[in-house]
């Protein structure tokens, strides 16, 4: 096979290219192989247009995207947003500078006490660093931290006070009797 390419088979291979498999190509110019007409559309700066079988996003889209992204299940938001596979989402999300939530908190630990896991919830989601909250409140972050996830009880003062460097309030309703 000849190394050397002629203008009609640059011709035929630019109206070709991206329209028509390699093997087509191929057939077409049968002095070169499939990988020296790949080469040569590169080298030509011949580049096969992608072509995506999912449509482009719409505005409902991204504002769902934006939306969803940082604190929805991965489910939730593969159904509200049915119309691009889940590799497309996230890169939508990055281009558009949106992370997910967890992605950053990765320890989904939760205290056995739900008021303490709410707490540490919310510190987590207002992305305050537990070594910022334990300082508000006036205790060590290692302390805070088994308060956060191993269920010990704090001491009710230190509640309050965490409540307040929230900017929540710890309050207490009566339970209706059945």
């Amino acid at each position: 096979m000849s190394n050397r390419w002629t203008e009609a088979e640059i011709l035929t291979l630019k109206s070709m290219y991206g329209k028509h498999t390699k093997r087509q190509i191929a057939e077409a110019i049968p002095t070169h192989t499939a990988g020296s007409i790949v080469m040569k559309a590169m080298k030509l700066g011949i580049v096969k247009k992608r072509t995506s079988k999912y449509s482009p996003w719409t505005s409902g889209e991204l504002k769902l995207l934006k939306e969803l992204y940082p604190d929805a299940m991965k489910s939730q938001i593969i159904l509200a947003i049915s119309s691009h596979p889940w590799s497309s989402i996230q890169e939508k999300a990055k281009a558009l500078g949106v992370s997910r939530f967890w992605r950053t908190h990765r320890a989904r630990k939760r205290s056995p006490v739900p008021v303490i896991g709410a707490l540490r919830e919310l510190r987590i989601r207002r992305r305050i660093s537990a070594t910022e909250l334990a300082a508000k409140i006036g205790v060590s972050r290692d302390y805070l931290c088994k308060l956060e996830l191993s269920g010990y009880n704090p001491r009710f003062q230190n509640l309050i006070n965490w409540c307040e460097a929230l900017g929540v309030e710890l309050a207490i309703h009566p339970i209706d009797a059945k």
